[in-house]
């Protein structure tokens, strides 16, 4: 009897074990608009140290406000106590004296530590994370654009 008692206790032990070993997995999806621009199914997933960040797509919704665009690149990077940490930074440049549109697909990457080893889950990121779109027009003229976006779980 002592026997499986013995054996009821450390299956139970087992069990709680294997319980907490388990990876948690977080998604969430971000937004952001501008009013020349809007960011959308953007999404995060993060697994224990891993994480997925998938920028979503770059909608134009000023009609012709980039028509003379030569150059731009598009960041997106969180922002806590005004340290500026880059998750994804892409930038396209056109070598032929012509404009260049903004490509709608904003990139991904994944790994480990890209969100930064001080984002341990999603409220980290709720009120930090940040896009910006920086553009060089044919003249040579640079312009910043940079909004804040939303996540939802």
């Amino acid at each position: 009897c002592m026997k499986k008692l013995i054996a009821l206790v450390l299956a139970l032990v087992c069990v709680l074990v294997l319980a907490g070993c388990q990876e948690q997995v977080l998604t969430c999806s971000f937004r952001g608009e501008h009013e020349y621009f809007a960011i959308s199914n953007g999404s995060i997933t993060m697994e224990d140290k891993e994480a997925v960040f998938d920028g979503g797509i770059i909608e134009i919704t000023q009609s012709g406000f980039f028509d003379e665009v030569a150059s731009y690149t598009t960041t997106f990077y969180t922002l806590t106590n005004g340290e500026q940490k880059v998750i994804l930074s892409n930038t396209e440049i056109n070598q032929t004296g012509e404009a260049t549109t903004i490509d709608s697909d904003l990139g991904s990457i994944s790994g480990e530590g890209i969100l930064g080893n001080e984002v341990k889950s999603v409220d980290d990121l709720k009120e930090n994370l940040w896009f910006e779109l920086k553009t060089t027009d044919l003249n040579g003229t640079e312009n910043v654009y940079q909004i804040q976006l939303v996540l939802t779980e």
